[in-house]
């Protein structure tokens, strides 16, 4: 997820990566997911409006499956540093690190 702080050249070049994949995304109007609208898993939102709630503040969520083209994501909440060690080459991927949560992330896959 692009947080506020984090809306960077680096983040915003990760959100057109994705999107340049076929991702889409999720605009929540806070920074849990309790402040999803209803509905939010079936309103995919193109990069340009991903982008522009970044820039204005907001967070941005990957949506993952079928509206991101078999995009996933694997989270990972404790550990990552270990966790990633285990997977050996199949760390090997796209990462999603917040700047305020060094041990935690995700792996992003294609499949």
């Amino acid at each position: 997820m692009v947080t506020a702080p984090a809306a960077n050249a680096k983040a915003l070049q990760q959100l057109h990566w994705l999107a340049e994949r076929g991702a889409k995304f999720c605009l929540p109007a806070g920074r849990t997911k309790g402040q999803f609208p209803t509905g939010w898993q079936n309103m995919p939102q193109d990069v340009a409006a991903a982008e522009q709630h970044a820039l204005n503040g907001g967070n941005v969520g990957l949506l993952a499956g079928l509206h991101s083209n078999g995009i996933v994501a694997v989270d990972v909440d404790v550990n990552w540093t270990d966790q990633v060690a285990r997977l050996g080459d199949f760390a090997h991927t796209v990462t999603v690190h917040r700047d305020n949560a060094d041990d935690r992330g995700k792996l992003i896959y294609q499949v």
